[in-house]
């Protein structure tokens, strides 16, 4: 779980702590942190904000997709960026208000 916004990100991990289908194993509050913590955890999805401090959730996927292109990665884009985005690897999984 990607996101700089602490009470944003707590409310998706307790979320996704409620599906039996899902187990939250790390938590990240940067693009940065959250390629590190992918590397060392090697999660099969990935939730990340698109608008964040160090490296954006956008070149954070991209470095994540030559990485771990096996990982699906959830983005949170705003709605004029969804049609522009570029990452093929990115999936809706949630839908967000």
């Amino acid at each position: 779980m990607v996101d700089d916004n602490p009470p944003v990100r707590q409310a998706l991990c307790e979320a996704f702590k409620r599906e039996a289908d899902f187990d939250v194993c790390g938590e990240a509050e940067n693009g940065r942190e959250g390629i590190d913590q992918a590397n060392s955890l090697q999660p099969d999805v990935i939730v990340m904000d698109f608008s964040m401090p160090v490296l954006n959730g956008l070149e954070a996927v991209r470095l994540l997709n030559a990485l771990m292109p096996r990982v699906v990665v959830h983005q949170n884009l705003p709605r004029t960026e969804k049609a522009v985005n570029p990452c093929p690897c990115v999936l809706e999984l949630l839908t967000c208000s």
